[in-house]
């Protein structure tokens, strides 16, 4: 979306329990960047307990759209994510 690493970005997803969830982030453009941290962590959102998996794809998300996804054991890509519960 070519936005600054700073911005915050509204979506609106619609989740029913079951759901699966994937979140792709990077700053940059011709390379990507992103810091990482523990795969399979566990967090709290909105008082139920999730595990956060890697998510990745080969292609460079600022050219491309998303696809042909995979996730592994490797570390995984910090993105910031915000959440209001209704």
């Amino acid at each position: 979306m070519d936005e600054p690493s700073s911005s915050i970005l509204s979506v609106d997803i619609p989740v029913t329990r079951g759901d699966v969830i994937g979140i792709l982030g990077a700053t940059g453009t011709t390379t990507m960047h992103t810091s990482y941290g523990q795969n399979n962590f566990v967090t709290n959102i909105d008082g139920h307990s999730v595990m956060l998996k890697r998510l990745g794809m080969w292609y460079n998300l600022y050219e491309n759209p998303a696809q042909d996804l995979y996730h592994s054991s490797n570390e995984l890509g910090r993105v910031e994510m915000w959440y209001k519960a209704d």
